[in-house]
């Protein structure tokens, strides 16, 4: 495997709700791509740290005055979460709305579920695009790593 791409990505709670897409080039004789992506933390385990997003959400979810505290604790630990889609010189190939914080996608002849078998990868430039669905955490190290087999 070649790589294409190594990085590491901050995130933070400004983050929550946007996109953010890398790239990386594949030469011509490309035969399969293998994207590894992780992230830390997972979870918010803290309830000081937590209650207040809990009900907050709690009051805006069920209109509640006051959530009851035995039902606020149920709900911990919060998750950070982040999914993932992959486009191509011939655009999208298909996305991992996951929460496994550690995943390994394939694009090729036998892609990942959630991704276009591609028994053919053109040449050029692909774009991983990681979604910030949440983050409850004060930040989230992404981890990103691209490789083509030839």
């Amino acid at each position: 495997m070649i790589t294409a791409l190594d990085c590491t990505i901050r995130l933070t709670r400004d983050d929550e709700f946007t996109h953010r897409k890398v790239e990386f080039s594949v030469p011509t004789d490309a035969k399969r791509i293998v994207v590894t992506a992780r992230y830390t933390p997972k979870y918010l385990e803290d309830y000081a740290q937590a209650e207040p997003m809990i009900e907050a959400c709690m009051r805006t979810q069920g209109q509640i005055e006051r959530p009851d505290p035995a039902d606020m604790r149920r709900c911990m630990p919060l998750s950070n979460h982040l999914s993932y889609s992959l486009d191509g010189p011939d655009g999208w190939l298909g996305t991992a709305h996951r929460h496994n914080p550690e995943q390994v996608l394939t694009v090729g002849a036998q892609a990942t579920e959630g991704f276009f078998d591609t028994p053919i990868l053109r040449a050029g430039d692909y774009a991983l695009t990681i979604s910030v669905n949440s983050i409850v955490t004060q930040t989230i190290d992404a981890y990103i790593r691209a490789e083509y087999e030839i």
